[in-house]
């Protein structure tokens, strides 16, 4: 099925025209991200089982070349999720019975020891079902609900009834496929490994390698932003983040409600990842500054500041918790102000990833981040870079207004020294190493096996989706005011 983006909470719905407001979900963007992150999984050797993801690739790239158009339901049951289950199924050894004892979630425990396709996915969201993130996805609730079916579609051939008489989930729109705290985490964790595996084929590979590398990085993010099954994320991305948040006023009516912009929020090493001007603000510049598997760190991390910086856990955060001290604390602009009105100051939060000690307990090494926050190097470019920060500064990235009166266009020297800045701390970030300790595989990068993995790579040839403004589109029609939206 077609699955639209905006007042939608899962991945169904009824058949026939789409929502009044909301972002097409194309099969074609779906198909070139999936296949991207394919390439990048196999080819980095994220896996010790070569080649397990090549049927499920296979399985894509033959559907799209039948079709542009999202296949029907069956196709979805029947051909992408067994092909999905099979290729991340690296160490399962088979059917086997249930364990004694073993508390299985209601739409799975009667089938459980019938069905591969069944354990393999019980294998892939077990450790979300018994985690954390799944008990902060609605606090306030007083129960919880564990069926695997709620996040897993078109699992219903194998299901018992009543699971498998209908789409129990998918039918009434409660699919929580696209659940922020389902998705985010997982899908930081491996674009940070993705970036440090590329950093690693630059340091022990041929240079050619790593490059290849970054161009599959680009183009999976490109499409990502127009079929991740999360539409707050995505459109969050989209909207906001991709373009220092420029056309927050033209959100001011809609889905999005936008009453601010976010670019008083994000990090200036984010807003200026494109360079110094005004035509820079874009996806696309942003994407060519990124050159290498450093660069690639580098960006991954800025990104995620930049989204953490404004997401609406991170805003409560800033009044609900502790910080660090300076450089890293909270002081800064406020909540819920436009820049405009807010006093000079860097904004909290908005170098929070990964110097904030609550995120720790995240790490695999914690005491890395301990020394990265000490670090003389680090402190010492935050602080140059906080200096220089002012609502004037930003003016420029963060309005899209050319008369507006509190924009100004940044000079030459403004730029070159927050050019500087940023530099500096980008090479004792790069220095510390610990973007590329904490997020590296452990196995050693074989470069002959990457060369050949990376040479027989297959591509969706899809186009990049940005426009001749170097962006993503901004809203479709639907959610203009034109359109009604």
């Amino acid at each position: 099925r077609e699955r639209w983006g905006g007042g939608r909470r899962g991945g169904g719905g009824g058949a026939g025209s789409p929502p009044p407001a909301g972002r097409p979900y194309g099969f074609p963007s779906f198909v070139a991200h999936t296949v991207s992150l394919l390439n990048l999984f196999d080819g980095l050797q994220l896996t010790r089982c070569r080649g397990l993801v090549d049927p499920l690739r296979d399985v894509l790239l033959a559907q799209l070349a039948t079709s542009r158009t999202a296949p029907p339901l069956e196709w979805w049951e029947e051909s992408f999720l067994p092909a999905a289950a099979a290729a991340f199924s690296c160490g399962f050894r088979g059917l086997a019975p249930p364990q004694e004892g073993q508390l299985l979630p209601a739409d799975i425990r009667d089938v459980f020891g019938q069905s591969e396709l069944v354990q393999r996915v019980w294998r892939l969201v077990q450790g979300y079902l018994q985690s954390t993130q799944k008990q902060r996805e609605q606090p306030s609730l007083k129960s919880q609900d564990f069926d695997v079916s709620l996040y897993v579609p078109f699992l219903r051939p194998a299901l018992p009834p009543p699971y498998a008489a209908s789409h129990p989930y998918m039918n009434r729109s409660l699919l929580r496929v696209g659940v922020p705290h389902y998705q985010g985490p997982p899908t930081w964790l491996l674009w940070h490994t993705i970036a440090a595996r590329a950093a690693e084929l630059q340091r022990s590979c041929d240079p050619p390698l790593a490059s290849a590398a970054v161009a599959e990085f680009k183009r999976m993010l490109a499409s990502y932003a127009l079929s991740h099954p999360c539409p707050q994320c995505r459109e969050h991305f989209i909207s906001r983040v991709s373009r220092n948040d420029r056309e927050w006023r033209a959100l001011r009516e809609g889905p999005l409600q936008a009453t601010e912009s976010e670019a008083a929020l994000y990090p200036l090493e984010w807003l200026f990842a494109g360079g110094a001007n005004r035509s820079a603000a874009t996806l696309e510049a942003k994407l060519a500054a990124v050159v290498d598997g450093d660069s690639l760190c580098l960006f991954v991390w800025k990104l995620h500041n930049a989204v953490n910086s404004a997401v609406t856990y991170n805003k409560d955060c800033r009044v609900e918790e502790s910080f660090d001290e300076p450089p890293f604390g909270c002081e800064g602009l406020p909540v819920g102000r436009g820049m405009q009105d807010s006093p000079p100051g860097r904004p909290a939060m908005g170098r929070a990833w990964p110097f904030l000690r609550r995120y720790e307990f995240w790490m695999a090494k914690p005491e890395r981040w301990a020394a990265l926050r000490e670090s003389g190097p680090v402190r010492s470019g935050a602080a140059m870079l906080d200096a220089l920060d002012s609502p004037a500064l930003r003016a420029e990235l963060w309005t899209a207004e050319e008369k507006a009166s509190h924009a100004r266009a940044t000079d030459e020297a403004s730029g070159a020294r927050v050019a500087d800045a940023i530099s500096a701390l980008d090479r004792a970030v790069l220095q510390s190493e610990v973007l590329r300790t904490e997020y590296g595989v452990p196995e050693p990068v074989g470069c002959s096996e990457a060369a050949r993995q990376i040479g027989a790579w297959r591509e969706a040839e899809e186009p990049l989706p940005l426009g001749p403004d170097g962006q993503l589109p901004f809203l479709p029609g639907s959610c203009s005011r034109e359109g009604g939206g």
